[in-house]
């Protein structure tokens, strides 16, 4: 028998997104109230953060859903292919937190 644990969260429950260095493996994390976008460089090393390189692949005249998952998968293409020089990471409350103890 398998067994799977997975967790569903929406994007409202989004807490903070938290940008790593491909370089130097420094983190910045920023709350979604304060987010504006890629940082341009690190913080640590400095090195470049371009998002640029996403503009020639997604397009955003259209729905923001619709836009979102383009994004998702081009992102995903440029981590396979070595491409990305921050790595994003999503931050959510546990979700363990909000359920009632009867």
């Amino acid at each position: 028998m398998t067994f799977e644990h997975k967790i569903v969260v929406g994007f409202d429950e989004l807490r903070a997104v938290t940008f790593e260095c491909g370089k130097c493996n420094a983190r910045t994390t920023i709350h979604v109230d304060g987010l504006r976008g890629i940082p341009d460089s690190c913080n640590a090393c400095n090195a470049i953060w371009n998002p640029k390189i996403l503009n020639d692949y997604v397009q955003t005249s259209g729905p923001a859903e619709a836009t979102l998952i383009n994004s998702i998968i081009r992102v995903r293409m440029l981590i396979q292919e070595m491409r990305c020089p921050v790595r994003i990471l999503l931050e959510y409350n546990d979700p363990t937190e909000h359920r009632a103890i009867v």
